[in-house]
């Protein structure tokens, strides 16, 4: 194999490997929004109480199996996409 077809074969694998990581990512990064999307449920209608959880954080560490801290970024990111009524009402209220 000459140089020059070692090093387009090359190319190719490593423009392969790139490619099959994205399509990868776009598919967790789907899967990641519909769990998100899920969790945002049982937060809001505390199932996770029926189960036997104290709190959220103790349903994505022992049921999903998540760490401690990928668990309360998950909690975290739940609970930021859900808007604070309280807040929405203090804010229409506000007159500048």
């Amino acid at each position: 194999m000459t140089y020059a077809k070692f090093k387009n074969s090359t190319y190719r694998i490593i423009k392969d490997h790139l490619e099959n990581a994205i399509e990868l990512s776009d598919h967790m990064h789907s899967t990641e929004a519909d769990l998100i999307t899920k969790l945002r449920s049982i937060d809001k209608n505390r199932y996770y109480v029926a189960g036997g959880f104290k709190s959220l954080k103790g349903f994505c560490m022992h049921s999903l199996r998540f760490g401690e801290t990928q668990a309360q970024r998950i909690v975290t990111q739940v609970r930021r996409a859900e808007p604070t009524p309280k807040i929405q009402k203090d804010a229409r209220s506000i007159q500048c």
